[in-house]
């Protein structure tokens, strides 16, 4: 039997985006040995969920309910540790006002 060894890392973000506003973030880092391999500087993916801020306010550039899949704006570095996404994919949800994401990171370690 395989072990799999698994990271979570929880961590929060707030900034302004050209295509949301002003965004607040809560997401998690992680790793898994066999789906998303990784290590604390590389690999691995995110998922986060963003709201805008103010509560409620509708976002900048983008539709509620819109797919963001593949991501359609040009990269996306990691909240957690500013790596370069490989892949992001993500939705908007219907009232316009929060987001969903997951990134996956290269990991070219062992």
């Amino acid at each position: 039997m395989v072990h799999i060894e698994k990271t979570n890392v929880a961590d929060t973000a707030e900034y302004t985006d050209e295509n949301f506003g002003l965004v607040k973030c809560v997401g998690h880092h992680q790793t898994n040995s066999k789906l998303f391999p990784g290590n604390a500087t590389e690999g691995g993916r995110d998922k986060w969920k963003c709201k805008a801020l103010p509560a409620k306010r509708k976002f900048t550039n983008v539709t509620g309910g819109q797919l963001l899949n593949p991501w359609p704006y040009s990269g996306w570095d990691s909240d957690f540790d500013g790596q370069p996404a490989s892949s992001v994919t993500g939705a908007v949800n219907a009232s316009d006002t929060a987001y969903t994401g997951v990134a996956y990171y290269p990991f070219v370690g062992p």
